[in-house]
């Protein structure tokens, strides 16, 4: 349980520093950006700049696109956490410190949670991403945790059946 509690510890703490270090990085870049650019311009903006674009330099469905990416990054991610079985080949020593394993993971969630902060759109895709991340049993249990804490922060009436440990690794975090 104490490692456990480590891995899970470092994870929330890896997970949140990656969200932070890229919300201060857009804040430098809009900081830096020109009023009139189009990194500051309003949708509206953009919309009348490119009615004078050729058909085939314009975006036919934003929605689609940051869809089809976020699925994109989700199969990633997905692929990327770490299991169960590559944890328990870890010596005691190894799990001293944070494990490579885990701060990868925490990076990688990290990464979804900076898209879906960016774009409230991929809200659903979301919800099933934090699902499929809480319910593969082959995922470390602080991972699982962690996904389950943010699928209840997103969608509080979801339905995931969960172990007691996972819930109750979960809660800490909400606390």
């Amino acid at each position: 349980m104490k490692q456990v509690m480590l891995v899970f510890v470092s994870l929330c703490l890896i997970a949140t520093g990656v969200v932070t270090a890229q919300k201060r990085k857009l804040s430098q870049q809009a900081a830096v950006a020109a009023p009139g650019s189009p990194e500051m311009a309003s949708p509206e903006q953009n919309e009348n700049r490119r009615q004078g674009e050729p058909l085939k330099d314009r975006v036919i469905n934003p929605g689609q696109t940051a869809s089809v990416e976020f699925q994109s990054l989700a199969e990633k991610v997905l692929a990327g956490l770490p299991k169960r079985a590559e944890l328990r080949k870890l010596t005691d020593a190894q799990l001293h410190h944070a494990p490579p394993e885990v701060v990868r993971a925490g990076t990688l969630l990290g990464r979804v949670a900076q898209a879906l902060h960016d774009n409230p759109s991929l809200g659903s895709l979301g919800s099933e991403f934090y699902k499929r991340c809480t319910s593969d049993q082959d995922f470390v249990t602080s991972v699982r945790a962690l996904c389950y804490a943010r699928l209840v922060a997103r969608d509080p009436l979801a339905s995931v059946d969960v172990p007691a440990n996972v819930r109750a690794l979960s809660q800490q975090i909400m606390n």
